[in-house]
């Protein structure tokens, strides 16, 4: 199911809910806001979903939490939550740099976020790389000799340029 198709139907969810309530029927109505969330949630998660669309997905999950009972700071430590476990990682470069703090994986991660999440070929980019850089980067993690040339080969040269990019980008 694309992004788009699961934020539709946390929508209708939602909407099927709200008329549940209004008839009474508190149950149904419960297992509709509950449908919705799990669709809501996994938009939150996708990586294909650039920054704006999230944004805009985030505000409709806040409103799924209010309507569960949820109050406004429970809501955003659910919400804070969420983003925490499905935040999508730099394998690779986390692998070679020993940490998501190290310099190269935060340039890495914010060029992903502010320019690859933008278009669809980066988003697609991005989604081919989450699928097939786990596996990568465990055996990279493995070897501290692999470490240090993918590191030196690949993530210090990929960095340096992502960081240029950010810098000579316009700020919105």
């Amino acid at each position: 199911m694309q992004w788009e198709e699961a934020y539709e139907l946390g929508l209708v969810m939602m909407g099927e809910a709200e008329k549940l309530t209004a008839s009474g029927r508190k149950k149904e109505a419960a297992e509709s806001l509950a449908q919705a969330q799990r669709h809501l949630e996994s938009v939150v998660g996708n990586a294909a979903v650039g920054i704006d669309e999230r944004a805009k997905v985030e505000k409709v999950l806040l409103k799924v939490y209010e309507k569960q009972g949820l109050d406004e700071i429970e809501s955003v430590e659910l919400l804070e939550k969420k983003r925490k476990l499905t935040r999508k990682k730099c394998f690779i470069a986390t692998a070679a740099c020993g940490s998501e703090m190290a310099p190269e994986v935060l340039i890495l991660r914010e060029f992903r976020d502010t320019h690859l999440s933008r278009f669809p070929i980066g988003r697609a980019v991005v989604s081919l790389y989450n699928l097939i850089s786990p596996p990568l980067a465990a055996f990279i993690e493995r070897s501290r000799f692999l470490r240090s040339c993918v590191r030196r080969v690949l993530v210090v040269p990929a960095a340096a340029m992502a960081k240029i990019i950010i810098r000579q980008s316009p700020r919105s």
